[in-house]
């Protein structure tokens, strides 16, 4: 009687596309903890932070030029 072999061995280093006989499964918390963000992810991210620091300074300066001007309109009476 020949041996039967029921299990297929993992393969450690890859020879090819031919030797693939066993799937492995990642769970979803291992793909979840592993992923990484894309470089044009974080580039816009920095672009939103840039832009909204921006505005915001845009915002506060203007606020300042109104208080000077009314300090300025009330000097001169």
């Amino acid at each position: 009687m020949t041996e039967r072999n029921y299990f297929t061995p993992f393969i450690v280093d890859d020879p090819g596309p031919e030797a693939r006989e066993a799937m492995l499964f990642d769970g979803e918390a291992k793909v979840r903890h592993e992923w990484k963000p894309k470089r044009f992810y974080i580039a816009c991210a920095i672009a939103i932070a840039l832009l909204s620091l921006l505005g915001a300074g845009a915002l506060a300066g203007q606020r300042v030029a109104e208080i000077e001007a009314r300090f300025a309109a009330e000097a001169l009476v």
